[in-house]
C-alpha cells in the first residue's frame, strides 16, 4: 500500500500494482516517497518493496492483465512459488513457453516478462482502445470495498473509475477531487434521464459510473463491496441529492 506518511500506522492512500514504474523523491527510515509516473499520485511505500528496475525498455512486447487477477510463476511450471498480480497489471514479455498444465495434461501457453516471472498467456493482451469501459468495470461487482485500494483484492470508488478507464487507454487521475476536474468533458446540469452508459456520476468525494436506466456501478463504502444500484438510491444514502450530482463523459 501507498501510506501518506513514512510508517505503517499512516492512512492507506492508495496502492501501487506489480511492475508500476515510480519515482524515488527521498528515503527515510526504510521508507520511500515515491510519485508513480503514470498518474503523478505520491506517497511513501515500504523501500523493500522497490526494485531497480534494469529490465525496463528491454524492447519486450508489452501486455496488460485483463482478468480479475493472475500469477507470474518463479519457473515454467505453474507448481511453484508464484506472485499475485491484478487486472491493469503491465508486464513486458521477453519470452515464450508451453507447459503441460497440472492435473490436466492440455498445453498451456506462459509469459516469460523481463523480471523473469512466467504467467498464464490467456490473461494477458495488448492494451484495448475500447469504445465502453462499463463491462471492464461490471467485471468488479462482488469485489470488497478497501479504502485506498487499487486491485480486485479491494478498491475504493476513484480506484473503480481509473483501473476501467486506463484499460481502454485513457489517463484517468486517482482521486474523485481530480477525476471531477479532469476526466472527458462535463455535462452541466444533467438530469437522470440524460445520462448515457459511462457517464461519470460525482458526488463529494465519490463517485460512480452509469450503467443504464439510471443504474450506477460503484465501490459502495457503506456497503463495503462494488455493486449496481440506482444513483438515487446512492445519493439518498449519501446524504445527497440527485440534483447535487455533476456529471463528466469521459468517452
Amino acid at each position: 500500500m501507498v501510506h501518506s506518511s513514512p510508517s505503517a500506522d499512516a492512512e492507506a492512500v492508495s496502492e501501487l500494482l506489480y511492475n508500476e514504474a515510480v519515482r524515488v523523491e527521498e528515503t527515510h527510515n526504510g521508507w520511500a516517497r515515491v510519485v508513480a509516473l503514470a498518474d503523478g499520485y505520491a506517497g511513501w511505500v515500504t523501500a523493500e518493496s522497490l526494485v531497480d528496475d534494469l529490465a525496463r525498455g528491454s524492447a519486450g512486447t508489452p501486455l496488460r492483465c485483463h482478468a480479475l487477477a493472475s500469477f507470474g510463476y518463479e519457473q515454467a511450471d505453474l507448481k511453484g512459488p508464484s506472485t499475485w498480480v491484478s487486472f491493469g497489471t503491465a508486464i513486458e514479455v521477453v519470452g515464450e513457453a508451453r507447459v503441460r498444465a497440472p492435473g490436466t495434461g492440455e498445453d498451456v501457453q506462459l509469459l516469460r516478462d523481463a523480471h523473469g516471472l512466467w504467467f498464464p498467456a490467456v490473461h494477458f493482451g495488448p492494451l484495448r482502445d475500447l469504445p465502453d469501459f462499463v463491462p471492464l468495470a461490471r467485471q468488479f461487482v462482488g469485489t470488497p470495498y478497501l479504502w485506498g485500494g487499487r486491485t480486485s483484492h479491494g478498491l475504493d470508488c476513484s480506484a473503480l473509475v481509473q483501473l476501467a478507464l486506463n484499460q481502454c487507454g485513457r489517463d484517468c487521475p486517482r482521486d474523485t477531487s481530480e477525476q471531477v476536474e479532469a476526466v472527458g468533458r462535463a455535462v452541466p446540469d444533467a438530469q437522470l434521464g440524460d445520462l448515457l452508459p459511462g457517464d461519470l456520476v460525482f458526488w463529494p468525494g465519490h463517485v460512480a459510473i452509469h450503467v443504464a436506466d439510471g443504474h450506477a456501478v460503484h465501490a459502495d463504502g457503506g456497503g463495503m463491496v462494488v455493486q449496481i444500484e440506482p444513483i438515487e438510491m446512492i445519493a439518498r444514502n449519501r446524504k445527497h441529492a440527485v440534483a447535487d450530482m455533476r456529471v463528466r463523459r469521459p468517452i
